[in-house]
């Protein structure tokens, strides 16, 4: 892939605005912990507050010629562009009327901010440049990690790597060798159970030179064949009937032995169930492709990268594209796992797209809710700047949220040990502002009802689906995330009479905010062991991950809490809970 880099080294693979239909939820003690829906002043300080915003300019870090294609698609979109990139990137002579900042070799060594006000700082041969932009795209080109040590083989003449050996092909030096009766080369692809479209793109183009040359026999050896891209099942057909072999293996992979300049490959043809011996004239190990290490300050700017490192993206379907939990930052090919050819060209488009779509929901106000501090009691413990999955959080004097980049998911509420964050609703109607109304519509007991706070991502939708007469028995409070149900939502509820409080959210690697999910069943669990300590009922409480489509599930597990809390609702749940 041009630009990548080949590597030697070695790798080894409680709270918030809940709403009920159109109205919203509050406790008699919303206050106390957090949950409210009325206007709260927003005090806290960023650490660049003075700044004004500045949407029209864009970082992008890589300067292969994706990076650059992409740089001069921006700038016909009416960006400005700083490109970061080794080797020095090549544009038109008219550069776009300066628009385009080339910063040659630089490395990116810190950066932090949110949309519309990043701060970086890139180290260049004549020093540390620093750099405010509004948007940051990651496009650089892959690492390349040959697979020697885990094929068990050691570099030489007769074994070389994919790129090295697709850099000598193209070089005519592979050529050279053909004189003799017959050329034999094998190659390695996924062996080690990886692999991917784009390694097999890179074998074809090796064997489209070589199967001009007729002294050249070609084999391929893998465990399953990655064609699905366009075009690709095509090139496959062709290798074959142009006389390549391909060894599909199931269970055990060729061993490899390498002694005294000899390479043989000794294998069980998976078919024929008898074994063979092969001694190629050159063995081409496939690679592990990898965002470059160059991309850990951006990772550094977001919490929830923990859970998708080394890539940017979350594995989830909520980001299908170049969207990363944070808004404002995009990964474009490698840095999200793509690294076949013809997907990076449609990346940049995506990558224009998203820039103009999240320009206009910041102009129009962003997600329908947004955290709120109160900076008094603040006490800069920094847990919602850790625990925040968008990194929209901040802090001088106290925490500051970015509106721009909050995506209301009230995580950092449920979070924060000093109650010191509320969710609050972005656009209100007068109606909305009448706060004791809505005390007196909600401090009624639910009378032994079960209480299911439902993600509005997948519970609310599966509630929906129910029997009436299922959703008879159970009072809904839809949250934006499961990860905003903290343990005194769930308290409070038994306090108010529900016999039993389920929680649901979204499956394992399906949340919008990460790790929410994972948040709000880890909170439930607790809850659960204190209640058994305290001599309770614990399966009064229960948490379910499940889809949008899955109504099934969230009825199995209402019918469940049914049947465990029918012996404990014989006494008052609020007085068991006193």
């Amino acid at each position: 892939m041009p630009g990548a880099k080949i590597h030697s080294g070695k790798y080894a693979p409680g709270k918030g605005s809940c709403r009920t239909g159109d109205r919203l939820y509050e406790t008699r003690r919303e206050r106390s912990i957090g949950l409210s829906t009325t206007p709260q002043s927003f005090s806290g300080e960023s650490a660049h507050k003075a700044d004004a915003k500045d949407f029209s300019a864009v970082l992008v870090l890589g300067g292969d010629a994706v990076g650059v294609q992409l740089a001069e698609r921006l700038c016909e979109e009416g960006f400005s562009v700083v490109n970061v990139g080794e080797p020095e990137p090549i544009f038109t002579p008219e550069n776009f009327d300066g628009k385009i900042e080339c910063i040659a070799n630089g490395v990116l060594k810190a950066i932090h901010g949110v949309t519309g006000a990043f701060y970086a700082s890139v180290q260049t041969s004549c020093g540390m440049v620093q750099k405010k932009v509004g948007f940051v795209v990651v496009a650089q080109p892959p690492m390349i990690v040959p697979k020697y040590e885990a094929y068990g083989v050691k570099p030489e003449n007769k074994v070389l790597c994919l790129s090295r050996f697709l850099e000598q092909l193209q070089d005519g030096q592979i050529g050279a060798l053909g004189e003799a009766d017959q050329l034999h080369i094998a190659f390695f692809a996924g062996l080690d159970g990886v692999a991917d479209t784009a390694t097999f793109a890179k074998i074809f183009d090796c064997i489209d030179v070589l199967i001009n040359q007729k002294n050249v026999q070609c084999y391929v050896f893998t465990r399953h064949l990655k064609v699905a891209e366009n075009g690709l099942e095509a090139r496959y057909r062709r290798a074959r009937e142009a006389g390549t072999l391909f060894f599909a293996f199931e269970q055990d992979a060729p061993a490899v032995e390498q002694t005294d300049g000899v390479v043989k490959i000794v294998f069980e043809d998976p078919h024929l169930s008898a074994g063979f011996e092969l001694a190629p004239d050159i063995l081409v190990l496939d690679e592990w492709l990898l965002p470059p290490d160059s991309i850990e300050p951006v990772c550094a700017m977001i919490p929830s990268s923990l859970r998708s490192r080394p890539y940017l993206t979350p594995p989830s379907p909520r980001f299908p594209s170049v969207e990363t939990a944070k808004a404002g930052v995009f990964a474009l090919g490698p840095a999200r796992g793509e690294f076949y050819a013809p997907k990076l060209r449609d990346d940049i488009e995506s990558v224009v797209g998203s820039l103009k779509k999240l320009i206009t929901l910041t102009q129009h106000g962003g997600s329908a809710f947004v955290a709120m501090v109160e900076s008094e009691k603040c006490t800069l413990c920094l847990t919602c700047v850790r625990t925040c999955p968008h990194g929209a959080i901040q802090f001088a004097t106290s925490a500051s949220v970015d509106e721009n980049s909050c995506q209301g998911c009230g995580i950092c509420v449920s979070e924060c040990p000093m109650s010191a964050i509320a969710l609050a609703e972005r656009k209100r109607s007068p109606s909305d502002n009448s706060k004791e109304q809505r005390r007196v519509e909600s401090a009624a007991l639910h009378n032994g009802k079960l209480v299911a706070f439902l993600c509005e991502h997948s519970g609310a939708n599966a509630y929906a689906e129910l029997s009436s007469a299922l959703r008879a028995l159970v009072k809904p409070i839809v949250v934006p995330c499961a990860g905003a149900v903290g343990e005194m939502h769930v308290v409070q509820a038994l306090l108010d009479g529900a016999s039993g409080v389920l929680v649901a959210g979204c499956f394992d690697g399906n949340c919008a905010s990460v790790y929410g999910t994972n948040r709000a069943a880890y909170r439930l669990a607790l809850l659960q062991q204190t209640l058994a300590e305290a001599g309770l009922n614990k399966d009064r409480l229960i948490y379910v991950p499940l889809a949008s489509n899955a109504p099934y599930i969230l009825a199995s597990a209402i019918e469940e809490l049914l049947r465990s809390t029918d012996s404990s609702t014989q006494d008052s749940p609020a007085a068991s809970m006193s």
